[in-house]
């Protein structure tokens, strides 16, 4: 009995071939050849085929003559595989074992990568964080597990890419892809809000299961932005003797390339206009109130955004 391979990976495939050779100077009948699979080998063909119970029948084998029979076997779990034929003519019965073959983790080759796309990000921006699963090898991967770890001055708000989705725990999300196949890229998306300024690192890592191995050099990859100060007041109290909050002071709006301010009263009249503001509308010779203000700010790459809100004039 002999094996096409010693080692093969998890969903390679073995042929082991049995041959019989009838020594005898008289005919036999009635040979029976069971070959029954270790565990861990699954059973994808033999030839020719055999019958109901997993066994070849040989009716008769002349003397002198030979039988040959193959069973392909694709290996499924980890392990030393011992593979033993028993040839039964009436009451003799012989064994034989083919060599050892081992089944190791199949090779994949998974890498991933991160990226905030190197956008301006300011204080209290929801903003977005795109995942990229690659598979550069020839062969599928399986159950692959998705870790991210969100850094402390952002909250999550969503995450599309799977269904049904990820797991959240705390600042983790993870989620497992069940196959990615051979040249695929998987695309993951999580949406946060910048909750606190400064530094934000955010990690992803993948891992497989215990049946493969990632030979990739990517398995893990960050991306490193900054949170920028920006807040913008809801309360001014101009002419106070305390000489504090005496202007609509909107922190933050330095770091942007151009700004445009509106603050209009309650009938919709514009009562102060400014382009590149520099923090000094006081409110002066106005009531007090509640104004309305349409903030319009340029980051360095051009993006533009907006904001509304009224704030409250306090005299």
């Amino acid at each position: 009995k002999t094996a096409s391979a010693t080692e093969i990976p998890i969903d390679g495939v073995v042929t082991y071939t049995i041959g019989i050779t009838n020594n005898s100077a008289f005919d036999l009948t009635n040979v029976h050849v069971a070959d029954p699979l270790p565990s861990g080998l699954l059973n994808m063909g033999t030839v020719p085929a055999q019958d109901t119970d997993g066994n070849w029948i040989i009716a008769s084998l002349g003397a002198g003559e030979t039988a040959s029979f193959q069973i392909e076997a694709m290996g499924v779990e980890k392990g030393e595989k011992v593979n033993t034929a028993t040839i039964s003519v009436g009451e003799f019965t012989d064994q034989v074992t083919a060599p050892t073959v081992t089944v190791v983790a199949k090779q994949v080759d998974i890498s991933v990568s991160k990226t905030s796309f190197g956008k301006a990000i300011y204080e209290g921006n929801e903003f977005e964080y795109e995942i990229k699963l690659t598979n550069n090898g020839l062969s599928s991967a399986e159950d692959v597990v998705v870790s991210d770890q969100l850094p402390t001055n952002v909250e999550f708000i969503s995450f599309t890419g799977t269904d049904p989705g990820a797991t959240v725990s705390g600042n983790t999300i993870s989620w497992t892809v069940s196959s990615i196949a051979a040249g695929e890229d998987l695309v993951y998306v999580i949406k946060v809000q910048a909750v606190g300024i400064g530094a934000v690192t955010n990690t992803v890592n993948i891992e497989v299961p215990d049946n493969q191995d990632n030979i990739s050099t990517n398995k893990e990859d960050s991306d490193t932005n900054q949170i920028i100060r920006f807040f913008v007041p809801n309360v001014i109290t101009p002419g106070n003797l305390d000489g504090k909050n005496d202007t609509f002071e909107i922190k933050g709006i330095e770091n942007f390339a151009k700004s445009s301010l509106t603050i209009l009263n309650r009938n919709g009249d514009h009562v102060f206009e400014s382009e590149n503001y520099m923090n000094d509308w006081a409110a002066e010779g106005l009531n007090p109130g509640a104004y309305f203000y349409v903030l319009i700010i340029t980051d360095n790459s051009g993006e533009e955004q907006t904001y509304k809100g009224w704030v409250q004039v306090i005299k």
